[in-house]
C-alpha cells in the first residue's frame, strides 16, 4: 500500500502525461478526486486554455437582435478545433447602464471566410492569449472586436446575470461578482460563431473576458 509520504513525494517529482499512478479509494470504494490548483489546471498546464477579452475601456452589450457584435469568439469551419467555453466574466467600466440580461447568441454554417453575401460580412479578429503564458498551443479560434453580420444571430443561452441601471455614481440593482462557470454545458463545434449580446443595449460599457479551452476535432 502507498503511504501518505509516498504520494506526497510523487507530487514534488512531477509526472509524464500517461503515466500509470495509483488511484486512492475511499472506505466505499468511490474514487478519491482532489483538483489541487482547480479543475482547470491540467488544461491549463497542457496550453490548450485561451483567454479572450474586450479592450479594458471595455463595450457596449448590443442587443441579441444586433447585426453588429463586439466580443465572442469565432470557430470557423476549417479550424478542426472544438471550443470549449469554461468561465465567462464581465465588470462595469463606465456609462449610464441601461439594465439588461446578459447572454449569448449564435450564428451557425458561417463557414471559413467573409464575404459580402456569407453570414458573416466583415469582421475585425483579436487573437486571445494563451493561459500559460508565453508557452502554450496557438490559437486557431480567434475573438472580434467589431464585426458585421448579414443576418441576427439567434439568442440561445443565457448567463444568469444582469448589468444595474442608471449612472455609476447613483447606481440601481448593483450586482457585485458577475462570473458564470460553463461546467461543460456548452460546446462550440467548427462553423459557428458566439457572440455576447443582452435582451436589450447595455448603454455602458463593460471589461468582458471568455476563457476557453481548443481541442483537436474531427466531426
Amino acid at each position: 500500500m502507498p503511504t501518505l509520504s509516498g504520494i506526497i513525494a510523487s507530487l514534488n517529482e512531477g509526472a509524464v502525461l500517461g503515466d500509470e499512478q495509483i488511484a486512492m479509494l475511499g472506505p466505499h470504494r468511490e474514487l478519491l478526486v482532489d483538483t489541487l490548483f482547480g479543475k482547470y489546471y491540467n488544461l491549463c498546464r497542457r496550453g490548450k486554455v485561451f483567454i479572450h477579452s474586450t479592450v479594458v475601456a471595455g463595450v457596449a452589450i448590443p442587443v441579441s437582435t444586433t447585426v453588429t457584435p463586439v466580443f465572442g469568439i469565432w470557430n470557423k469551419a476549417d479550424s478542426g478545433r472544438i471550443v470549449v467555453p469554461l468561465i465567462y466574466t464581465s465588470q462595469y467600466v463606465s456609462g449610464t447602464a441601461i439594465q439588461t440580461g446578459v447572454g449569448l447568441s449564435i450564428v451557425p454554417n458561417t463557414g471559413s471566410g467573409v464575404a459580402t453575401a456569407a453570414p458573416i460580412s466583415a469582421i475585425t479578429e483579436v487573437s486571445p492569449r494563451n493561459a500559460l503564458l508565453g508557452l502554450g498551443d496557438s490559437p486557431r479560434c480567434l475573438g472580434f472586436s467589431t464585426g458585421v453580420l448579414t443576418t441576427a444571430g439567434t439568442w440561445f443561452y443565457a448567463l444568469g446575470m444582469n448589468t444595474f441601471t442608471g449612472a455609476a455614481t447613483v447606481p440601481v440593482n448593483t450586482a457585485g461578482l458577475s462570473k458564470h462557470d460553463f461546467d461543460g454545458t456548452l460546446l462550440i463545434p467548427p462553423g459557428n460563431l458566439v457572440l455576447v449580446t443582452g435582451n436589450a443595449a447595455s448603454g455602458a460599457l463593460y471589461g468582458q473576458t471568455l476563457i476557453v479551452a481548443e481541442l483537436p476535432y474531427s466531426g
